[in-house]
């Protein structure tokens, strides 16, 4: 389950340049003002993988928190609603369901959370502290990107990895993250889409319990 929402934010990038395709790349400066002007006004959809195994699916939504995931063989799926406490706004109730496909179950857990905790968290694709530069402007899932690329790290106990990052070209939204190593083997990916707040989108952040599932409790 991925709960850490990668959305950029430009901060201390260093950016180069490769090639000629590349010849008038943004500035942080440009980045940083688009950035400013993005809206949590999305669903969110993500496919992410770790290792080369099949990839997991999640749908969250960035205006108030919660969503939904999906394993990636959809046997087990967690749902999970987000609601301001009336009382006090610095607080949210959450609710986490969990449906298991395999054993036919479900269960369900209650928490209060700081709100600032139970929004998504926004992280940095760009990271603070490497080097980034920008291979050139690529197409990915129909959408026009720039495709930066930052320089070897420590990965891991005995591996080094760089990592990829293509951006939107209109608005700078983060479409999809790579980690790879030295050997070339793709340790870690994410492909984002940004789905506006449409009815039928907001559907895809809840499900059924599907009827004949039996309710156990959470720590079974």
């Amino acid at each position: 389950m991925l709960r850490r929402v990668p959305v950029v934010a430009a901060a201390s990038v260093a950016l180069g340049v490769v090639g000629s395709a590349a010849a008038s790349p943004p500035s942080v400066a440009q980045i940083r003002a688009e950035i400013a002007k993005h809206s949590n006004n999305f669903v969110l959809a993500n496919a992410y993988s770790f290792h080369g195994q099949p990839p997991g699916h999640g749908w969250l939504n960035l205006k108030y928190g919660g969503g939904r995931w999906v394993s990636a063989n959809g046997k087990l799926v967690t749902l999970e609603s987000v609601k301001r406490d009336p009382r006090d706004p610095a607080l949210s109730d959450v609710t986490e369901t969990t449906i298991n496909y395999t054993t036919r179950t479900w269960s369900r857990i209650k928490r209060q959370q700081p709100t600032r905790v139970a929004h998504p968290e926004v992280i940095d694709p760009l990271a603070p502290g490497l080097q980034f530069r920008l291979i050139g402007v690529e197409r990915v899932d129909g959408r026009q990107t720039y495709h930066f690329r930052s320089t070897y790290i420590p990965y891991g106990e005995n591996e080094s990895a760089r990592s990829d990052v293509w951006l939107s070209t209109d608005q700078y939204y983060f479409i999809r993250g790579t980690h790879t190593t030295k050997g070339g083997k793709v340790v870690q990916r994410v492909d984002n889409h940004w789905l506006p707040r449409t009815p039928a989108n907001l559907a895809l952040l809840t499900a059924a319990i599907p009827s004949g599932f039996k309710q156990i409790s959470a720590s079974s």
